[in-house]
C-alpha cells in the first residue's frame, strides 16, 4: 500500500500497488478544519503496522493525530500539539521505527523529537 498526505485537499489517500489508480480516502473527508474528523494541510505521515495506526502531521493546526487504519471514519486522536503549551509544533516529517518509536522532525526548533512508545 502507498499512503499519500494530500496537502491541498486536506486528506490522506491510500493507493493499492496493483491495478487501481484511484486513491481511497483513509483519513478525513477532504474538508479542511480543526475537528478530529478533519485535517488541515497534512504534511507527512507514518504508519505503525502492528497497531494499525496512521500518524499524521498537519501544517494548518500544528498537531499530530493518530487514525485507526481499520476504522478511519471514527476520526483521529490528537497526540502532539493538543494543548496551548504545545502550540507551534511544525513537523516537516514523521517516521516510525520498527522498535516502536515515533520520530518527528520539529521544524521550528530544528531538531528531531523521539516518542517511545508514541503517544496514543
Amino acid at each position: 500500500m502507498l499512503y499519500v498526505a494530500d496537502f491541498g485537499n486536506h486528506r490522506i489517500q491510500r493507493f493499492h500497488p496493483i491495478g487501481n489508480v484511484t486513491g481511497e480516502t483513509v483519513a478525513c473527508n477532504g474538508a479542511q478544519g480543526i475537528s478530529l474528523y478533519q485535517l488541515s494541510n497534512p504534511t507527512s505521515l507514518a504508519i505503525d503496522v502492528n497497531a494499525q495506526k496512521l500518524f499524521v502531521a498537519e501544517a494548518g493546526t500544528f498537531r499530530v493525530a493518530s487514525w485507526n487504519l481499520k476504522n478511519y471514519t471514527e476520526g483521529g486522536t490528537c497526540i502532539i500539539g493538543c494543548s496551548e503549551s504545545e502550540i507551534g509544533i511544525f513537523s516537516y516529517g514523521l517516521t516510525f521505527h520498527s522498535h516502536g518509536s515515533l520520530f518527528l522532525v520539529h521544524g521550528n526548533e530544528n531538531r528531531i523529537r523521539k516518542f517511545n512508545p508514541p503517544p496514543t
